[in-house]
């Protein structure tokens, strides 16, 4: 009999706990990127610029983060300063191991059960990143290199990709008003397995260049999930979402404003260094994700949020002006002239 009552006990005050788990997880996850969209603007009162990726040239895939550009600007100073003399990729001595690979838990998503493991590539590195940064609503090429439309998509969000001839933006290039544009939100980082297949593992569909070429959107939405099971995907890439902080490349630091929240992602080659794709805002809370805006404030945006026909066929976003991904769209974008409400 007290069995019993110790089990009805427990089934009653389960959900309750994990649902105060939960909340809490997403308060600390919020304040987090809150923390981060503060040294955004702290970054901009001191040099001018709002934070970039940097490349080191005009073609190449590979950049620094603004996640480590950022590093003083929240409370990383010291750890920025070795990173910056003592850049390593895979780390071989106990020096290195610190600078590379213990977690910033200001990177971190708590609710993410992988944020704080090992990443696939170096079985050492705790060097996760649950925040990213926002490239607006364009997925051709988002480092910014030679791609289909032609021109430097990877300019409609705030993130621009510095090279010795490309600069950064400024707060004054914000014309849609700072409250009302996305400046980060979230992802959840890979699993640790080599091949992950859940979206919530971190998988990314390998579309390959012809199909994201083609009809990237409906590619990604008809081909990219797996028969029957809309919580796998058809062909996992090896472009893993988080897996290093102070790496640049949008597939690991870097969302577009596309599909809603939580969808797939999709990227143009299986590869880690993928310069182009659909790679979409997600989290373990319910129903949406964080994002945090160029004013320092912080919203839950639900998954329900209005893109638009998605999944319309082709791929005609123009360089400048409203987006075609509705009111998603348009908070990803810093300079289209639309005037949006959050939801």
């Amino acid at each position: 009999m007290v069995i019993a009552i110790i089990g009805v006990l427990i089934a009653i005050f389960l959900p309750a706990v994990q649902a105060a788990r939960a909340s809490a997880q997403r308060t600390q996850c919020s304040n987090n990127q809150k923390q981060f969209a503060l040294a955004i603007q702290n970054f901009h009162d001191t040099n001018g610029v709002l934070p970039y990726c940097e490349a080191p040239n005009a073609t190449a895939v590979d950049s620094t983060s603004p996640q480590a550009i950022l590093m003083p600007y929240y409370e990383q100073a010291a750890r920025y300063e070795a990173w910056k003399n003592h850049f390593v990729v895979v780390a071989t001595t106990p020096a290195e191991h610190d600078i590379m690979c213990t977690p910033i838990s200001a990177l971190l998503c708590p609710s993410d059960p992988a944020c704080r493991q090992p990443n696939i590539y170096n079985p050492e590195s705790g060097a996760r990143n649950n925040i990213m940064y926002c490239m607006g609503d364009h997925i051709y090429d988002n480092s910014g290199a030679a791609n289909p439309q032609g021109g430097n998509n990877f300019r409609r969000g705030i993130t621009a990709r510095v090279t010795a001839t490309i600069g950064g933006f400024s707060m004054n290039s914000v014309t849609d008003g700072l409250s009302n544009t996305i400046a980060i939100s979230e992802a959840f980082s890979t699993s640790g397995s080599t091949t992950p297949t859940a979206i919530k593992s971190g998988a990314i569909h390998n579309a390959n260049t012809g199909n994201l070429t083609v009809d990237p959107i409906l590619h990604c939405l008809t081909n990219g999930y797996k028969a029957g099971d809309r919580s796998q995907v058809a062909s996992a890439a090896r472009n893993y979402r988080g897996s290093f902080w102070y790496d640049g490349r949008p597939c690991q630091s870097g969302f577009n404003t596309v599909l809603p929240p939580n969808s797939i992602s999709c990227s143009r080659t299986d590869s880690a260094n993928s310069s182009w794709g659909v790679f979409t805002a997600s989290s373990f809370h319910s129903g949406g994700v964080n994002a945090g805006f160029c004013d320092g404030s912080v919203h839950f945006i639900a998954n329900s949020i209005n893109c638009n026909d998605s999944a319309a066929p082709g791929y005609a976003q123009p360089l400048s002006g409203a987006s075609m991904f509705g009111v998603w769209g348009n908070l990803g974008v810093k300079n289209d002239d639309v005037a949006v409400t959050i939801p």
